[in-house]
């Protein structure tokens, strides 16, 4: 769940400290798979809370999580699926991760 911080964050952060999480991403190699996980559910939660759901229905529940549109959410969960599809291949842990935080932050700075 450290990660699922990170998502709250994202918009205000700098190019350094994107690249550090970057580094931070790329150096857990064997957790990259359930770190993308659980930025799943929690992008899963933003676009139910953008649709209004109960917080019920929230894997999360009342944990602080950016506000996004719908639109800015199935963004970042196309970066998320990108990048799990680039780990697959034969690509840098680091560039697939500086990749997919950049977009993340990418698309909820558009939302």
């Amino acid at each position: 769940e450290e990660w699922l911080g990170v998502l709250d964050s994202l918009a205000e952060s700098t190019d350094s400290q994107i690249l550090e999480l970057a580094e931070r991403l790329a150096t857990q190699r064997e957790q990259v798979a359930s770190v993308l996980d659980v930025l799943r559910m929690g992008l899963r939660d933003v676009l139910l809370a953008a649709a209004g759901a109960s917080k019920k229905l929230r894997v999360f529940g009342r944990r602080k999580l950016p506000t996004a549109s719908r639109r800015a959410a199935l963004a970042a969960l196309g970066c998320i699926d990108e990048a799990e599809e680039s780990l697959v291949g034969f690509v840098s842990p680091r560039m697939v991760a500086e990749h997919l935080l950049l977009g993340l932050r990418r698309a909820f700075r558009e939302s």
